[in-house]
């Protein structure tokens, strides 16, 4: 039970704590620090379809999609879609506040969360305001290993001393390198 408990502490540290130096955003809500294909540098542009006003981040997503699932079934069963390039679907739950490189992303309420980031650091996602959209993108799925060094590292970005100081066995969370991002308004 202890364990358990200490993995749900981290798995949400993780996704509160940034890590990397590369790329500054320029501006505090950006979603961009390197412009993509796609897009200019500052800040994605708005487009429209037919479920409502989106904004794409990197390479955006293929025109022939790969197997798309939600982010719950991708939870429940990342071992069945280990190595696999996925469209995924679900909520944005949380992004990175210091330079959005990472987003953290739901299937609904208690579904559990998908660890996003993003193909060779090239670009970013809203810093704040991106909770609750919803979200489509594509990418690599493995589980990421957090070693006992890195666990403790996310913590102490947390602010969290104490419960680094309890971390005492390795834990693995839900992950994809994401090669784009197609991020609804919210609803």
């Amino acid at each position: 039970m202890k364990a358990i408990y200490l993995t749900l502490i981290l798995v949400t540290l993780v996704f509160s704590s940034c890590k990397g130096t590369k790329g500054e955003s320029s501006q505090d809500d950006g979603a961009t620090s390197k412009p993509a294909a796609s897009q200019p540098a500052a800040e994605a542009a708005w487009m429209k379809d037919g479920q409502g006003r989106y904004q794409v981040f990197g390479a955006g997503l293929a025109s022939r999609a790969p197997k798309t699932i939600p982010a719950a079934d991708l939870v429940n069963n990342i071992k069945k879609y280990e190595g696999q390039t996925l469209r995924v679907t679900g909520l944005v739950a949380s992004t990175c506040a210091k330079k959005g490189c990472w987003m953290n992303v739901e299937g609904g309420a208690g579904s559990g969360r998908v660890f996003v980031r993003f193909k060779d650091y090239a670009f970013f996602v809203p810093k704040k305001g991106a909770e609750g959209r919803p979200v489509v993108f594509e990418g690599v799925v493995s589980e990421k290993k957090l070693s006992i060094a890195e666990a403790k590292h996310y913590l102490e970005d947390a602010g969290d001393m104490e419960a680094a100081k309890r971390v005492t066995a390795p834990s693995t969370i839900p992950f994809v390198m994401a090669t784009g991002v197609k991020m609804y308004a919210a609803r």
